[in-house]
């Protein structure tokens, strides 16, 4: 029929509707079963592949047609869910909006054209003689809970409801070894590579005394105590600690005003005598005095590395800020700039009808930046502080030897932790600032993965310096575990050649 007959849009201006109508109907021809379907609220982690249950937000939706389409789907499951989750935050507002509705395969359960039956495959099987039922069969679905919105209710808690939210989650601890003795074959332990030695602040640190350190760890309670110091810092403490609601205006996209809270270097015994105070959110107990300063960035340069959840820039302050800047006086006074993000994907139509998702990383804002590099501070404060333990039982070992042949110090490597700082944008009150984790540069050609988490047996490398270097480290974990009663020992050791970073 050609489109210019009278006749043709009046007989065809229903056609699309009609199609829909006709395709629900033969939906409904068959037996329509009722089923039961399990929904779950959850929300994906950061550098996470697996969802998280939020609390006990699981119920059975029953008595469902399988042919049941999206948008009811998401109604019912939402109208379900959504008493559970007002109990458990107080009524902290969430709407059908909020959330999406995904498989139980994480892929997004959205409307079709016609929207029936996005459930009913889980409940069919096909044989040579057409559809089958499967008896007993439930499908899930998830209620996906963005993180946005989730940490969102986070900080909207006061400190004790923060800390009965986020939970204090502890490592099963290893019974301690009784032995102490220093090894007859110390020598022979990190092998006979060469030795390499730093430049700047690479230097061996002052040693503290062997003696005095084992007092402390001699007293399992005291290392105890600190270990439960150890608390993820609440909303509320994080932006006590670093916010004035006094800023000063920024002075441009690249020199960014930022007040600098620098980290303290710690010992063992030191951490022990911090402990309560820690534990109680008094986080200031690992930093020294803040003082402003300039730091020049670039955050879209070219030079950006990305981490697992962790982005480098390469960036510089106007004055000295680490002991090798004061060391090697000569500008620019070179940083790592460090801040950790989040994946978000979207779905985003295509021109066919289709969907695909879209993975952007997004920087966090300051408060949850701010808890996210306390505890990567936390972390480093502890791992220097399991090194200084090593350098000093190296030290001890060495002059307890009588014998001139074993008084002669072995090839050990000189290795330590960066040390760090972290920079707050100084903004006007109310607005975003952003938060940085400076750390002394370590060159991208120098960088090295000498252990992993997953095995304490170092990177195979052909360099025999590596190599000396990597059985050194493998070595200062054996020395950590004995020494703390087999509580503690750094995990995941890289960096550079005399610089270490990321525990």
């Amino acid at each position: 029929m050609a489109v210019g007959y009278a006749g043709y849009t009046a007989n065809h201006k229903s056609y699309t509707a009609e199609k829909k109508q006709m395709a629900k109907k033969a939906h409904a021809q068959g037996k329509d079963y009722k089923v039961t379907v399990m929904v779950e609220a959850v929300r994906m982690p950061e550098r996470k592949d697996k969802a998280e249950v939020l609390w006990d937000l699981v119920e059975a939706l029953g008595n469902i047609s399988v042919n049941i389409g999206a948008r009811q789907l998401k109604e019912l499951a939402f109208k379900l869910i959504a008493p559970k989750w007002a109990n458990k935050t107080d009524s902290y507002p969430l709407g059908i909006d909020d959330v999406a509705l995904r498989d139980h395969l994480w892929a997004p359960i959205i409307e079709q054209d016609p929207d029936v039956s996005v459930i009913r495959h889980h409940y069919f099987r096909q044989t040579a003689k057409g559809e089958t039922f499967k008896q007993g069969s439930r499908a899930k679905v998830y209620l996906h809970v963005p993180n946005e919105l989730y940490d969102a209710w986070l900080e909207s808690l006061d400190e004790t409801d923060f800390l009965q939210a986020a939970g204090r989650t502890g490592k099963k601890r290893i019974k301690a070894s009784t032995s102490r003795t220093v090894p007859d074959n110390l020598d022979s332990v990190v092998g006979s590579g060469s030795h390499h030695t730093p430049q700047g602040n690479h230097h061996l640190e002052i040693t503290p005394n062997y003696n005095e350190m084992r007092i402390h760890l001699d007293a399992p309670s005291l290392l105890d105590d600190t270990l439960r110091g150890q608390v993820f810092p609440s909303p509320k403490k994080a932006h006590s600690l670093f916010f004035d609601p006094n800023r000063t205006k920024p002075v441009d996209a690249e020199l960014i005003d930022v007040e600098i809270w620098p980290v303290l270097r710690m010992t063992l015994p030191e951490l022990i005598e911090v402990a309560t105070q820690v534990q109680n959110g008094d986080h200031t107990r690992v930093f020294g005095e803040p003082r402003a300063m300039k730091l020049v960035i670039n955050v879209l340069a070219n030079n950006k590395k990305k981490g697992a959840f962790k982005v480098a820039v390469r960036g510089h302050t106007t004055e000295p800020l680490f002991s090798c800047h004061h060391e090697a006086p000569t500008k620019p006074f070179t940083v790592c700039a460090k801040q950790a993000f989040y994946t978000k994907f979207s779905e985003v139509a295509k021109d066919d009808g289709g969907v695909q998702r879209v993975k952007q990383d997004i920087v966090f804002g300051q408060i949850r930046q701010s808890q996210i590099l306390l505890m990567e501070v936390i972390c480093l404060v502890w791992a220097s502080a399991l090194q200084t333990l090593v350098t000093s039982f190296i030290s001890f070992a060495l002059k307890s030897r009588k014998s001139e042949a074993h008084a002669q110090q072995p090839p050990f490597p000189t290795m330590r932790f960066v040390e760090a700082a972290i920079a707050v944008e100084r903004v006007p009150a109310g607005e975003d600032a952003r938060v940085f984790l400076l750390e002394e540069f370590i060159e991208a050609s120098e960088f090295k993965k000498y252990l992993n988490n997953s095995s304490p047996d170092p990177t195979r490398f052909t360099n025999p310096d590596l190599r000396n270097r990597g059985a050194f480290l493998s070595f200062a974990q054996h020395v950590q575990y004995i020494e703390t009663g087999g509580k503690l020992f750094v995990a995941d050791y890289q960096g550079g050649i005399s610089l270490l970073t990321d525990p």
